[in-house]
């Protein structure tokens, strides 16, 4: 039997295994999706299985995205340029990919072109959304609590807009309404990164954060009938974008099905489905 892994740590409540096992027992494999809850010292015997020859593809998640990178023997575009994979196929060479770059593009590919973009966080996940935008969006306002982690993203991606501009966090809700897209990729469940009366009327919002029921953002931004691109929506494209490189029948509706049934509500990208 072959085996599909997610490597990271505190992964407990990945909804990736019902994503997949869902898509594997509905298409007949008897491919099977499991996780890896590993430190860093573990990564050693880890990538030895993912090497052993029956791990079709890992998908990595945090914190260990930069080590993706960093083993691998080939690595894409987008993984050079954010320092991360989400995605390595073993092989006779060790191949790293970022799905999360091209899922997050399929998703934002949709109300694009954005003027204005407020990057809420400067993590991993908010390097592939702003390298998702590149050819997207005009200006970003990155925003994060840490300032030097905010510089430093915002160095590795100015080449790719027209301006990129760092604001202090404390500033945050004085430059929402300069945005007509806002990302955020803060882990914060029980509290709102920003004031959403201050989002502009037309604002849409990308909320990478995912929970089996939604955060108390995502709640406040229902409430005013904001546009929003959750978590979930991002976790299934970035799935999705998976089919590109593995030999599985490209069946998206069944990883967005898997979601659905171990969630109990609906995965929508800004009211559309996810394909």
């Amino acid at each position: 039997m072959s085996r599909m892994l997610l490597i990271g740590e505190r992964i407990s409540h990945s909804l990736s295994p019902a994503m997949w096992n869902h898509y594997f027992l509905t298409v007949g494999s008897t491919t099977q999706y499991d996780l890896r809850d590993v430190t860093e010292s573990e990564l050693a015997s880890v990538l030895a299985e993912v090497r052993s020859g029956d791990v079709v593809a890992a998908n990595v998640t945090m914190p260990h995205k930069g080590w993706a990178a960093s083993i691998a023997d080939e690595v894409s575009d987008p993984v050079l340029r954010t320092g991360a994979a989400n995605l390595l196929l073993p092989g006779e060479v060790l191949v790293a990919r970022n799905t999360d770059v091209l899922g997050a593009r399929s998703i934002l590919e949709r109300r694009a072109p954005y003027r204005t973009v407020l990057v809420l966080g400067a993590g991993g996940t908010a390097a592939a959304l702003t390298e998702a935008l590149r050819g997207l969006a005009e200006h970003l306002l990155v925003v994060n609590r840490t300032r030097s982690r905010a510089d430093d993203l915002a160095g590795r991606i100015r080449d790719g807009f027209a301006g990129v501009t760092v604001v202090e966090w404390a500033h945050r809700d004085d430059i929402v309404a300069n945005a007509d897209l806002v990302i955020s990729t803060v882990p914060m469940v029980d509290a709102v990164p920003i004031d959403p009366h201050r989002l502009r009327s037309h604002a849409l919002v990308y909320d990478a954060l995912y929970r089996e029921t939604p955060t108390a953002f995502q709640h406040a931004l229902s409430e005013r009938a904001v546009p929003v691109s959750d978590g979930l929506a991002h976790l299934a494209a970035q799935a999705i974008s998976m089919f590109e490189f593995l030999d599985y029948d490209p069946r998206p509706e069944l990883l967005v099905e898997g979601l659905e049934q171990a969630t109990g509500r609906p995965v929508t990208a800004w009211g559309g489905a996810v394909t």
